[in-house]
């Protein structure tokens, strides 16, 4: 399990350009709109913080609802079971094999 802290901006964004951004801080080099990556979401956690900038950017860019956004985190999003401390709100815990790299075709 590696911990990530991450920055408030790196959190406001949809859920596919968190988890661009959470890949980075791994190590890898992963476009926003990259199709060469998938990431496993059973496989990363977060604080309450980053849900909220996540669902803030829901709400304010695609004007979502509540509902709407909470189908989302049930389908593919990250659990919200990580501490934060008065210092560190943004972080995210991963486990391996959350970022899946496609294997190309050779045809």
């Amino acid at each position: 399990m590696q911990t990530i802290f991450l920055k408030e901006e790196e959190c406001y964004c949809p859920l596919d350009k968190f988890y661009a951004n959470v890949a980075k801080h791994l190590g890898y080099d992963v476009p926003y709109d990259d199709e060469k990556h998938k990431f496993d979401c059973r496989k990363i956690c977060i604080t309450p913080s980053v849900y909220q900038k996540i669902k803030e950017c829901y709400k304010q860019r695609f004007n979502d609802s509540e509902l709407t956004v909470a189908m989302l985190f049930l389908a593919c999003g990250p659990k919200m079971t990580v501490n934060e401390f008065p210092d560190k709100k943004y972080i995210a815990e991963v486990e391996d094999g959350f970022v899946v790299e496609e294997m190309e075709d050779e045809d």
